[in-house]
């Protein structure tokens, strides 16, 4: 049985003092508030599988682009663009 869920957000904020959170859906036992600021758009998709009374799957794919921007972050997690894209992947065995 496949469960899907997602969302694509279109945001346009004055900056880091106005920004906004949403709470997002993620893997199990997980989850994310991303800070929506300066203009962009943010989407994600989390697809849940169960492939048997033991086995359930995750993936998650979440992509943050920004139009007012040529660089995301700072120090060591500077990204030089203006997209982010995370992936996430879980799978759980029940031994019961």
């Amino acid at each position: 049985k496949f469960v899907f869920s997602g969302r694509i957000a279109i945001f346009d904020t004055e900056g880091a003092k106005n920004r906004q959170y949403a709470y997002e859906r993620d893997v199990l036992y997980s989850f994310s508030i991303p800070a929506y600021s300066g203009e962009g758009i943010r989407n994600y998709l989390l697809i849940q599988y169960k492939l048997n009374r033991k086995i359930d799957v995750w993936a998650r794919i979440a992509r943050t682009t920004f139009y007012d921007r040529d660089e995301i972050g700072t120090g060591l997690e500077t990204i030089d663009g203006d997209q982010r894209t995370d992936v996430k992947f879980q799978i759980r065995y029940k031994i019961r």
